[in-house]
């Protein structure tokens, strides 16, 4: 971290330097630009010295927004205090496969598993997704993973990549309800008030109840 800070400063100061540079170039350009306009051609004249002036605007812009750049203060959680998570994963059609390294990079990082839900939306409704949650239920039994069957949608449509229409997939996420949602604030520790209407309850593979 200390490196990462070190690092940034260096480059700031150079960003702010070559501002400065830039700044005092401009000072000099921009009057003999205008004392020095041909007259006799201002039709190409104009749109030069606009595009000129644009140039310099955009630069000044960029370097006032850059000029304190920094890195934000490292902010350790203790041991036993870490917050919980939800991870969400949609997928319609995907490979198992990469919907098995995608949820995996989740609960393989430095985080207690046990602190992490994990929810594999599926708006295909296979049967290998369902395998790759439990392949993960098996290898991470401490973490809460779950597997979300999307709202089937119109009936005797066809489901997964091929036949479908693609802007029903984002929509298939939080349709009936918004059942992840369901498991975002069991994250939080604040479970669904009383007398709320639920959403359509998710297919939990058995062990994994989270009732």
């Amino acid at each position: 971290m200390r490196e990462s800070k070190a690092k940034m400063k260096t480059k700031n100061w150079l960003f702010r330097l070559a501002g400065v540079l830039f700044l005092g170039a401009t000072l000099w350009f921009v009057p003999w630009l205008l004392a020095h306009l041909n007259g006799q051609a201002l039709w190409l004249a104009i749109p030069f010295l606009l595009a000129t002036l644009m140039t310099v605007l955009l630069t000044i812009v960029t370097l006032i927004n850059g000029w304190s750049l920094g890195v934000p203060p490292e902010r350790s959680v203790p041991r036993g205090q870490e917050p919980n998570v939800l991870v969400v994963i949609p997928t319609a059609g995907e490979p198992p496969d990469m919907v098995y390294r995608t949820a995996r990079s989740v609960l393989a990082q430095d985080y207690p598993t046990e602190r992490i839900r994990l929810v594999i939306s599926d708006d295909s409704h296979r049967p290998a997704v369902h395998e790759v949650v439990r392949r993960l239920q098996d290898e991470f039994p401490a973490a809460q993973v779950v597997y979300y069957a999307a709202p089937a949608g119109d009936a005797g449509a066809p489901r997964g990549r091929e036949g479908r229409k693609p802007q029903r997939r984002i929509g298939d996420l939080c349709a009936g309800g918004a059942g992840p949602h369901r498991h975002l604030r069991a994250a939080a520790g604040r479970p669904d008030p009383v007398g709320a209407s639920r959403p359509p309850t998710p297919i939990l593979l058995p062990g994994r109840r989270l009732h």
